[in-house]
């Protein structure tokens, strides 16, 4: 007796990873174009994730990393989707996956730092112009004070003596020879007098006075002047320059013979007497003998 045996219906499988993820996306609504964007991976990818088409994939390393992110995203136990992934029997070789390029993050911050090393440059560029400018203005400045100064010691005028005699109050540096001086001016001699016959006299006569044997010379600057005064030995008592506001006092042998240069800045005492330049005044510069 022939019995009916009903036909083998055939194996349900599970689901596959692919195929979880692709009913999850479906039932939220979310296009798998947005789910590749998010996602930052490649269309072709998406699709073949979703197929179960490992052939279409890269290494299962990436795949399940691709499966956790996707799981994620549309709210199902990253664990379960991974139990249902099927993993082929031999790992391939990593394949290097185009992904799809994010918001780029770079390139302000590039942008940011071009713009300060720009903004540096001006900087330093304008602190080295600044700096010529501020050198430019000191020279300028430092020659302005030197043309300005005044080429005299005082406001007025100091003759020198004529040329030939020393110019400076170095007495170690000097020339010794003196300066050529003038020939006195003729001085009026008493009159001759007569000898008068001796006398012979039991009295012995009185010897003259005798004349002072040096006069005091009293010298007073009212400015810078040149001096040469000696005495009749020819000994400097006085050679060179002497600073406004000095005052000497000499003792000399007559006679005595003075160059005063700036004459018209020059007072003369002789034994505490004053005496008058101004006769012997030329070209303010002074040439006198005083003999007594």
């Amino acid at each position: 007796m022939e019995t009916d045996t009903p036909p083998s219906e055939p194996r349900q499988t599970e689901p596959g990873a692919g195929s979880l993820l692709r009913q999850a996306r479906e039932e939220k609504g979310l296009d798998i174009t947005a789910i590749a964007a998010e996602l930052h991976l490649d269309l072709s990818t998406v699709e073949a994730l979703e197929a179960d088409a490992a052939e279409r994939l890269p290494a299962p390393i990436f795949v399940r990393g691709y499966i956790r992110s996707y799981a994620r995203r549309v709210g199902l136990d990253e664990h379960r989707v991974l139990a249902a992934y099927r993993q082929p029997a031999i790992e391939e070789e990593p394949v290097p996956v185009r992904r799809r390029r994010g918001p780029a993050t770079a390139l302000p911050l590039a942008s940011l730092l071009h713009l300060l090393g720009g903004l540096l440059k001006k900087l330093v560029l304008l602190a080295l112009l600044m700096g010529v400018v501020w050198l430019v203005f000191l020279a300028y400045e430092y020659w302005q004070k030197q043309t300005e100064e005044p080429a005299a010691l005082t406001p007025q005028t100091l003759s020198l003596p004529p040329a030939g005699e020393p110019l400076n109050g170095d007495r170690d540096n000097m020339m010794e020879t003196p300066p050529a001086l003038p020939q006195p001016e003729p001085e009026t001699q008493p009159p001759a007098v007569s000898p008068v016959p001796e006398v012979q006299s039991a009295v012995t006569a009185e010897p003259p006075a005798a004349t002072p044997a040096t006069m005091e010379l009293g010298l007073t600057f009212a400015a810078d002047s040149w001096m040469d005064v000696r005495d009749a030995s020819g000994k400097k008592l006085l050679f060179g320059l002497v600073k406004q506001g000095a005052s000497r006092t000499l003792d000399a042998r007559p006679p005595v013979k003075l160059v005063i240069g700036n004459a018209a800045a020059v007072s003369l005492t002789v034994n505490g007497h004053p005496y008058d330049l101004s006769a012997y005044n030329r070209n303010n510069v002074a040439r006198l003998t005083l003999t007594e």
